[in-house]
């Protein structure tokens, strides 16, 4: 979180507390529980009638129930077949609509992730070397992923 503008620290800090007091955020169990906030001067660039702005950046599981929320609305469009006249007149699409098929599924994926990120055991469970599709989320590139044969074991 970036605060800017005329703002108190104590005050800033105490909100932290109750949001995790309250438990109005959940944190991952196998990870430190840390809300991070810069505090600025006021720019004198960009003119505001506010005597305080913020700015968010949040990467949670609760992202999961949005990426839900939205296959299952592609679902049902998908099986309606709506919109998805004009696609079916492309040269790209007129055979069929598996890239959307696919992804579908990769954001599937991507919600059973951030389910399984929720679970305690989640980091001892994530990497098995011996099984080269899977590995741990954010993991730095290995070398040979500049010329992306590979991110972390997974071939691409």
């Amino acid at each position: 979180n970036v605060i800017q503008g005329e703002a108190d620290p104590t005050e800033i800090h105490r909100s932290l507390l109750r949001i995790r007091e309250r438990r109005l955020a959940t944190f991952i169990p196998w990870g430190p529980a840390s809300i991070q906030v810069a505090i600025a001067r006021k720019s004198p660039y960009m003119q505001s009638s506010h005597k305080v702005s913020g700015l968010m950046l949040a990467n949670h599981t609760c992202m999961a129930g949005l990426l839900r929320r939205t296959t299952d609305q592609y679902d049902r469009m998908r099986r309606r077949s709506a919109y998805l006249g004009e696609y079916k007149k492309s040269r790209l699409f007129s055979d069929s609509l598996q890239e959307f098929d696919e992804a579908r599924e990769e954001v599937e994926r991507t919600v059973d992730e951030y389910r399984n990120m929720e679970a305690e055991d989640y980091v001892e469970l994530a990497v098995d070397p011996r099984k080269p599709e899977t590995f741990m989320p954010n993991q730095m590139p290995t070398a040979s992923s500049a010329t992306g044969t590979s991110f972390g074991g997974l071939a691409r």
